[in-house]
């Protein structure tokens, strides 16, 4: 019976374009562009330097609440890269239309497309872009696509309880606050308890009108230092 599920699943998935292969097969999935932000599918090789960079300015701790990181190297960091194209992980690369700057990372995670769920998340951006428009315009073409391509009809957004940006994030996105699933991880040795968000598909017309406000309405700053 858990054979016969987990074929159905990956039928479904392959049918959504987020197939369970090789790496190169996710190069059909495409996002549509927003105002200034774009999305398009981890390439390690290709993105690896670039994203090193972003993900490791001096003085800075991406990393602190997340699973992994930081990364010693390159070579550990493509490790990362690579790992973020598996079976129920879609790593996407946030890239700015303008400069063609590859800026962060946005991530489908505990992908279901049996329920028709998916999660959004392992979110990071360079300090330059943080407290932008690159977060909000990147979440909204996850979500967006999730939804109106994927035919999905939840999104989940989880985060570390410590993590306040991570929740006010989700707060302004328009995720409803569920409830905490507490002891539920150990990260880095530390428990962790999990506040849980989600969109519903039946919500999702009204957060999406919300955030195309936003979006247009130049309510950000082109960077963190404007």
């Amino acid at each position: 019976m858990a054979e016969q599920q987990k074929q159905e699943q990956a039928k479904v998935v392959e049918e959504v374009g987020l197939t369970g292969g090789a790496a190169p097969q996710r190069e059909h999935l495409t996002l549509d562009s927003a105002r200034r932000v774009m999305l398009r599918p981890v390439r390690p090789d290709e993105d690896v330097d670039e994203l090193f960079a972003a993900g490791h300015p001096p003085g800075v701790n991406l990393w602190e609440l997340t699973p992994r990181g930081p990364f010693k190297d390159t070579t550990e960091f493509r490790e990362y890269l690579t790992s973020l194209m598996g079976e129920e992980t879609v790593g996407l690369t946030i890239i700015n239309k303008a400069t063609g700057e590859k800026v962060g990372i946005i991530t489908y995670l505990s992908i279901a497309p049996a329920h028709r769920r998916i999660e959004i998340g392992g979110l990071w951006c360079t300090p330059k872009y943080q407290r932008t428009y690159v977060n909000t315009e990147a979440c909204y073409l996850a979500i967006k696509h999730a939804f109106e391509h994927l035919g999905y009809r939840r999104v989940e957004w989880k985060c570390d309880t410590k993590n306040d940006k991570s929740k006010a994030a989700a707060a302004r996105l328009g995720f409803t606050f569920e409830g905490v699933f507490r002891k539920h991880m150990i990260n880095k040795g530390i428990n962790r308890d999990t506040a849980y968000f989600s969109i519903t598909d039946d919500e999702w017309p009204a957060v999406k009108a919300k955030l195309e406000t936003r979006i247009f309405s130049d309510v950000y700053p082109s960077s963190s230092s404007a």
